[in-house]
């Protein structure tokens, strides 16, 4: 690809589907900078402290060319060690199983403690959020993003996610081993954009 110009690989790249295009974009520097634009041009996030956090990271390190903004909010239940342990929205591999040796159990014990450990520690950081620490930090976020014209708001719950929307509820699932709830508000989420909207003439619709 060294030799190829660069408006042929941008070609080849606008028409690959997402798998193919981030192995392309693995090839080298050049191929990397042609895919970027295809590969970031819808972008999504969770509303989670750490998750907007990381997201904030990243959009401040690259010069993203995105159009498309996707926000996932959903809520998680507040539990127990005893409650979370047999909790319906608990995802099944957290602990072990009544079946297992006593090897696999002690193994699956520890592993069952390292979940709910950061099963806690993301609760008891969503349960010190700040909005205005929020708004800021969208307000942040946005500014690095000046090719956005679009923005939506999606519930984890809905049935039919999008690819973005799956990947991002699989990582918090594996991170956290729980579910979200189906009692859920974007109401503080769509109450802070619109504080800041008027700031950002390049956003023309939010859903």
């Amino acid at each position: 690809m060294n030799s190829a110009p660069f408006e042929i690989i941008e070609e080849i790249a606008s028409h690959l589907p997402f798998p193919d295009l981030l192995n392309l974009s693995l090839v080298d520097r050049r191929s990397a900078s042609c895919c970027s634009r295809f590969i970031f041009h819808h972008i999504a996030t969770l509303n989670t402290t750490s998750c907007l956090s990381e997201f904030e990271k990243l959009v401040s390190s690259r010069d993203l060319s995105s159009r498309e903004l996707s926000i996932y909010h959903g809520t998680w239940p507040t539990c127990s060690r005893d409650d979370w342990e047999t909790h319906p929205l608990q995802v099944v591999d957290a602990h072990h199983s009544i079946f297992s040796t006593n090897d696999k159990r002690a193994s699956s014990d520890e592993l069952a403690q390292r979940a709910f450990d950061a099963y806690y520690s993301f609760i008891k950081e969503e349960r010190l959020r700040d909005s205005d620490h929020d708004r800021a930090q969208l307000e942040r976020i946005l500014w690095h993003l000046p090719r956005i014209e679009q923005i939506t708001i999606s519930s984890l719950i809905r049935k039919r996610l999008g690819r973005l929307g799956r990947a991002k509820l699989s990582e918090m699932r594996h991170k956290i081993r729980m579910s979200p709830t189906i009692f859920d508000s974007a109401g503080s989420l769509v109450e802070s954009l619109f504080c800041i909207l008027p700031k950002f003439g390049n956003i023309r619709s939010i859903h």
